[in-house]
């Protein structure tokens, strides 16, 4: 279930009021940013974040601003918002945030962005806005590079002690006299959800996670780490002073935290991998192909696009020759340990994807792009991608792969072809399940060529369907048209 138009227009509607009260909510985001600066100064020490990013629902963009101002980084800051954004550039003014990240309009469940583009997209205090958030998060994993990782924190915990009659306003300095009444007496919690109530009442979706729901949406990814703090909007703790005092005895700090977090509420924060089997070819002679992996492998089966001849380093054995289908099986040492599986190439033969055997995977199709030994230093440009088009790279391997991308579509948008899937653009309604389908990556967004400047005015074009999208005072407009009726004159 995607966000409803009324969803999306509350969104929109709530966040146009940063431009009239920057006097009043500069210290509330000042108090914000400087909780956060320890926490991004961990994750780029950790090298847990790192450059080019990308933040979804990244609001006023001051995380991005964040990242570039004090640690140089560069990345993406995306919002369906235009006017949050563009609002976002006088609270950086004031707080002396110098530098910015690229500032993109743009749907979370429909990321301009081309596979495999980024090693890290994280999101603070955004994910619960989703009536469904596996879509959003979906899209993420694409987006990210082979053992790219996803971030998140202030995700909120569902509260199960408690009858959840209503949303309050944010505590405590927002609450009817009553409530502050209750808040007093610790049982405010019990009785209500705290904070939320404007964006309720916009129309904004509010959601909390259950523990193993949380768990269960992380699942696209291949490896979760996940921690909980007992403590709700504004600050409260959610399970009161005595068990405060007393869990942590009993329990151990983590999993007190834990243990109260599930039964009284709090935040989640974290952090996902996407362990992709990633391959690049190396300059000089011979080539040699690296395949990263996270589980033990029994063997490996190449496909390249010509004859060749492959010979497994330090694992012995001369070399073996491809078969008449221009794939080899290698397999290996039933000792082998190493991370790193090194693959001496003889010939031109390039290679085209990699499936993998071991004890507990079969079969599983990983995808390859090429290496780019420069990644930090490529342009921000060449990452993006057009919202509107899918287009089927030429290492499409369709016919061995049974054609999933095919019976993904729900709309018989994608047929077969000789070459690999043909898309009907007028049956196509966007959905990219082929594109989260397809195990190769293979298909992808059309790339965008720019026109003028990304942080002033110009345009973006696509390469296939030459359509163009605005950039606006230094924000790329990049949203499907039917997103572009509901801006209305935001985007103009």
């Amino acid at each position: 279930m995607r966000q409803t138009e009324q969803q999306i227009r509350g969104e929109l509607d709530f966040r146009s009021f940063h431009g009239e009260f920057v006097d009043r909510f500069i210290g509330l985001f000042q108090s914000l940013l400087r909780m956060r600066v320890p926490t991004f100064d961990r994750l780029v020490f950790e090298r847990t974040l790192r450059p080019p990013f990308l933040e979804i629902g990244a609001e006023l963009g001051l995380n991005g601003a964040l990242l570039a101002s004090r640690h140089g980084y560069r990345g993406f800051c995306l919002d369906i918002s235009p006017e949050a954004l563009l609002t976002g550039r006088e609270y950086r003014r004031r707080m002396g945030l110098e530098r910015e990240a690229m500032l993109i309009c743009a749907d979370a469940h429909n990321l301009p962005l081309r596979n495999d583009s980024l090693p890290t997209v994280f999101g603070w205090g955004t994910f619960h806005h989703f009536p469904d958030p596996l879509p959003v998060l979906r899209e993420a994993r694409r987006v990210l590079n082979p053992n790219g990782r996803f971030l998140f924190e202030e995700e909120p915990i569902k509260r199960r002690l408690s009858l959840n009659l209503y949303n309050t306003g944010t505590p405590p300095h927002e609450l009817r006299w009553f409530e502050r009444v209750l808040f007093r007496l610790g049982l405010l919690p019990f009785i209500a959800v705290p904070g939320g109530r404007d964006e309720v009442a916009r129309g904004i979706h509010e959601g909390t996670f259950g523990v193993a729901q949380l768990r269960r949406l992380l699942g696209v990814f291949d490896e979760q780490h996940v921690s909980y703090t007992p403590q709700l909007t504004g600050g409260i703790a959610a399970e009161g002073r005595p068990l405060r005092w007393l869990l942590p005895r009993m329990l151990g700090v983590q999993r007190a935290f834990a243990w109260a977090t599930r039964w009284f509420g709090g935040a989640s924060a974290g952090w996902a991998i996407k362990h992709t089997i990633g391959c690049r070819v190396l300059d000089g002679d011979p080539r040699v192909a690296l395949v990263k992996r996270r589980d033990p492998l029994d063997r490996l089966t190449l496909y390249f696009d010509a004859p060749t001849a492959v010979r497994l380093i330090d694992g012995g054995g001369s070399p073996q020759t491809t078969q008449d289908d221009d794939s080899l099986r290698v397999d290996l040492p039933q000792d082998w340990r190493d991370e790193v599986v090194a693959l001496e190439l003889q010939g031109e033969a390039q290679l085209l994807r990699v499936d993998l055997e071991s004890s507990s995977v079969q079969g599983a199709f990983y995808s390859w792009r090429p290496a780019d030994e420069h990644e930090d230093a490529a342009t921000l440009e060449s990452r993006l991608g057009c919202p509107e088009c899918i287009t089927v790279s030429d290492r499409c391997l369709a016919p061995r792969c049974g054609w999933p991308c095919v019976a993904a579509c729900p709309n018989g948008a994608l047929t077969r072809g000789e070459k690999g899937p043909m898309r009907d653009a007028q049956r196509c309604t966007l959905c990219l399940d082929c594109l989260h389908a397809c195990p190769f990556g293979v298909l992808d967004r059309a790339p965008l060529e720019l026109e003028g400047e990304l942080g002033g005015e110009g345009r973006l074009t696509c390469r296939d369907c030459g359509r163009s999208f605005i950039i606006r005072d230094g924000i790329a407009i990049l949203l499907t048209a039917e997103k572009q009726r509901l801006m209305g004159d935001r985007w103009r």
